[in-house]
């Protein structure tokens, strides 16, 4: 259990945070004013609140949408989306075989949830990054990168 209590978040399905201080159960926006999204503030799947920032913390952040509910461990819609965009791009990869995608596909779920295979998957996403081309390789690249965890981008971005 946290010794933290934390901000109610309000993000949209897309993963722009509305915002990650609020006290309140209710926002303002019901839709995204970037993208028109649906705003949600409860977990889809056990409607717990989404954690927002630290409550009274001594300093503001940059808070980032989380990937996954801390509750249930279920992503995020925005999550979701982001692999399936990247697994939908990889399909695209001319220069890859079909094995050679499937093994790229499998190491999105090992670098967004940080796993004990994170290493290795790193390794291996960033080696069929490259067999990809730059234009598919970055676009992955960035796609995943904006559900990562920083130590992962990092190493990611090398």
């Amino acid at each position: 259990m946290s010794q933290f209590t934390y901000y109610k978040a309000h993000i949209c399905r897309n993963g722009h945070v509305i915002s990650a201080y609020s006290e309140s159960m209710a926002s303002d926006e019901k839709f995204c004013s970037q993208c028109g999204a649906e705003v949600i503030s409860n977990c889809e799947n056990c409607s717990t609140s989404i954690r927002g920032d630290i409550y009274d913390s001594m300093s503001f952040s940059s808070f980032k949408a989380p990937s996954f509910c801390f509750n249930c461990g279920n992503p995020f819609p925005w999550t979701k989306q982001a692999e399936e965009a990247a697994n939908e791009l990889i399909e695209f990869a001319n220069t890859l075989n079909q094995q050679e995608k499937d093994e790229w596909k499998q190491t999105i779920p090992l670098i967004i949830k940080d796993s004990p295979r994170r290493d290795v998957a790193i390794i291996k996403f960033k080696t069929y990054a490259t067999k990809a081309g730059n234009e598919i390789g970055k676009a992955v690249r960035d796609i995943v990168v904006g559900i990562v965890s920083e130590v992962v981008k990092d190493a990611i971005m090398k």
